[in-house]
């Protein structure tokens, strides 16, 4: 290591299986604890570090969750905690080499999307490691498809830019010339490593038809200096009834149900079926909107709010 190289170490007993030593001195971090017997649900980025927007789910009562090794940094970065704030893992900066030590083990985090997979992980652990001194610009999608929306009912969707190289990245113009989408955005944007930006694009859904228009991002990623992304979206007239959230034609119990199972995360929608089972029109589902959809059922109510 001291010839400029570096190491990565994980295992949930790596820290007590190297606790008799100065192993851990050259990794800028101290082993404290063997952990308990199956304690972590969840896996979160630290604050101020590269893994900031990271969040995992974490198998609980499982093999990957016996005895955790606990971490504290000393000259080093904790950059990764589970629910009880914890240290799991530590980056280490040293003049002449790198390490990360990780109790928690990859491949038993439960992968996410986004900024929250494990592959996004891997790549700001390799930049950092391998010294790729270039910043690396990130998209959570080549394409913004809207698909098929409904006049009068706006929509949007969110695009992701993170930095996963280690310097850090500057994008310095986001373009977009169009009047079918509307796009909240800085012109500007310097990101550290790993650190990410949510830009908002609203489809105000006022015109019937299929349209396409695209932002351009600039960056000084030499890789990725400019990327395009295309925003598409067809607009139709609605062809529901507010309550009947099946689509049969009638507005029954069954369709409380899955309005109920939806708002308990048990089942998921299409985008009508969202609109469709919002009946008290506040733009979300709810318990009351499946309470609201019961009485009219069984004849208690005649209408619905939003009529």
């Amino acid at each position: 290591m001291e010839d400029g190289k570096a190491l990565y170490i994980e295992g949930s007993n790596v820290g007590l299986d190297h606790s008799h030593g100065n192993l851990w001195d050259y990794f800028g971090c101290n082993y404290e604890d063997d952990g308990e017997i199956y304690a972590i649900t969840k896996i979160y980025g630290i604050n101020e570090t590269f893994a900031a927007v990271a969040k995992f789910d974490f198998p609980y009562d499982d093999n990957a969750d016996y005895l955790v090794d606990e971490f504290t940094a000393e000259e080093g970065t904790l950059f990764l905690k589970c629910q009880e704030q914890i240290g799991r893992a530590v980056f280490y900066d040293n003049e002449n080499y790198r390490t990360i030590v990780s109790a928690i083990s990859l491949g038993a985090l439960h992968d996410g999307e986004n900024t929250s997979s494990k592959t996004n992980l891997m790549a700001r652990y390799l930049s950092f490691l391998t010294y790729d001194s270039a910043p690396h610009l990130w998209v959570s999608e080549n394409e913004i498809d809207f698909t098929t929306q409904y006049l009068g009912y706006p929509t949007s969707k969110y695009l992701t830019l993170q930095n996963t190289g280690f310097e850090t990245l500057e994008i310095t113009a986001i373009e977009f010339e169009g009047t079918t989408f509307s796009i909240a955005t800085e012109d500007e944007y310097r990101l550290r490593w790993g650190q990410q930006v949510d830009i908002e694009i609203t489809f105000p859904a006022e015109n019937l038809g299929v349209f396409t228009e695209e932002i351009t991002i600039y960056t000084d990623d030499t890789e990725n200096e400019i990327i395009t992304i295309p925003l598409v979206v067809e607009c139709i007239e609605p062809d529901f009834t507010f309550g009947d959230v099946n689509g049969d034609g009638s507005i029954t119990v069954y369709d409380a149900s899955l309005t109920l199972q939806n708002f308990a995360n048990l089942i998921e929608f299409e985008n009508w079926q969202l609109i469709a089972a919002d009946v008290d029109g506040n733009g979300v589902i709810q318990s009351y909107d499946a309470s609201l959809i019961l009485q009219f059922a069984v004849g208690l109510i005649i209408e619905f709010p939003v009529d």
